[in-house]
């Protein structure tokens, strides 16, 4: 980190910092998985989360079977949930911070208690993410996160909507659209979203700008949805095996 002559060389532990030196988001060009692991759901795989000492991952589109699976910390299967709930987003206020937080198709927000079972936690101000959008939290600015084809779409802790943030130039990369286009995660300041069908990942800052793209290798076709921050960690799914890729954020 970088020194700061407002904190005499030091920076606090409660002091977020960002890294504006774009030199050192993504320094390769592409990355092959380092942690790799066979999802215990059925259905289409929605979220992947981390709460520090489980894995956590999500299916959408249907409110019943097994629609939440609990790892341990390099992915072996421990217990599924039929919860009854649908997921279209499942996070943590913070990577490795439990609990465990999930969003359906409206703007409830609700939080694990018991393992399998949520309540609801904040409602968000209109109008709620589309509704095959990813809500995630950026822990950096302590608020939650959505985003539409090219919109990063914004709430506070109370659920009250704050201004948006329009990403200059998506959609000018190939695949920048239909369902990949509504999810997106945060790490370390910035705001990511990814193409499934080339494997290209992006990196934005607060102003929208793009600042580094990398390339995700080695894996199967991926799955419209897919696409999370967790562990360290970027992670897609192929449709049966979730791969995490860590690109230095």
């Amino acid at each position: 980190l970088s020194s700061d002559a407002g904190y005499n060389g030091l920076i606090p532990a409660n002091v977020a910092v960002i890294n504006t030196d774009n030199d050192l988001v993504f320094p390769q060009p592409s990355y092959t998985a380092s942690l790799t692991f066979a999802t215990a759901l059925a259905m289409t795989p929605i979220g992947l989360a981390w709460d520090g000492t489980y894995l956590w991952t999500c299916t959408g589109g249907n409110v019943t079977g097994q629609q939440l699976a609990q790892y341990t910390a390099t992915g072996a299967n421990l217990n599924t949930y039929g919860s009854g709930l649908d997921f279209r987003s499942l996070f943590t206020k913070g990577d490795g911070t439990s609990p465990i937080y999930k969003s359906n198709t409206d703007a409830v927000v609700q939080v694990q208690g018991t393992f399998g079972s949520f309540s609801n936690h904040v409602t968000l101000g209109s109008p709620a993410p589309v509704t095959d959008g990813a809500l995630v939290y950026d822990a950096t600015r302590a608020h939650y996160v959505a985003f539409n084809g090219g919109i990063v779409r914004r709430w506070d802790d109370s659920g009250a909507v704050l201004t948006g943030v329009t990403l200059s130039g998506y959609g000018t990369q190939t695949g920048e659209s239909g369902n990949q286009a509504f999810r997106i995660a945060t790490a370390s300041g910035y705001y990511l979203t990814f193409v499934n069908t080339t494997g290209v990942l992006s990196a934005w800052n607060e102003s929208g700008t793009r600042v580094a793209t990398t390339t995700l290798t080695s894996v199967g076709t991926i799955g419209p949805y897919s696409m999370s921050y967790a562990q360290g960690k970027v992670w897609v799914i192929d449709g049966t095996t979730w791969s995490g890729y860590d690109v230095g954020l």
